[in-house]
């Protein structure tokens, strides 16, 4: 979702709202360590870019993410292990819904079938429902 900040998808304008209201400090955002490699590899693949603009982008995104972004502990990347093997999610989608539940807020995601695992989990969203 956070890829749709700085590339021009289906729904980038309610991604672009959340993030206003993320910098304004209305809503709180949490992201798994891995988020701004997986947003930064986006940012890499999108044709639209030119270098100067990757990088910039780029730049951005770590620096908006910068307070956003948390390691698991040990216990935690177990209990991570264990909600990606009971809701059939890859570790690393398994890893945001746990921090949404570590955290008590809502979890939020373009992708349907993620948000349909994630719901027996945290209160999941898709995206065009913002």
């Amino acid at each position: 979702m956070i890829a749709k900040w700085f590339n021009q998808e289906r729904w980038s304008d309610r991604a672009a709202r959340l993030k206003d209201e993320y910098v304004q400090g209305r809503v709180r955002l949490v992201e798994p360590t891995l988020a701004l490699y997986e947003v930064a590899n986006a940012i890499r693949r999108n044709p639209q870019l030119n270098d100067q603009d990757a990088r910039e982008a780029c730049l951005a995104a770590a620096n908006l993410l910068r307070g956003a972004i948390e390691t698991p502990s040990p216990e935690e990347a177990s209990a991570i292990l264990v909600l990606a093997r009971s809701l059939e999610l890859t570790y690393y989608d398994a890893s945001y819904v746990h921090l949404a539940q570590k955290h008590r807020i809502s979890f939020v995601s373009a992708d349907h079938e993620l948000v349909a695992k994630a719901s027996k989990a945290v209160r999941a969203i898709h995206l065009k429902d913002l």
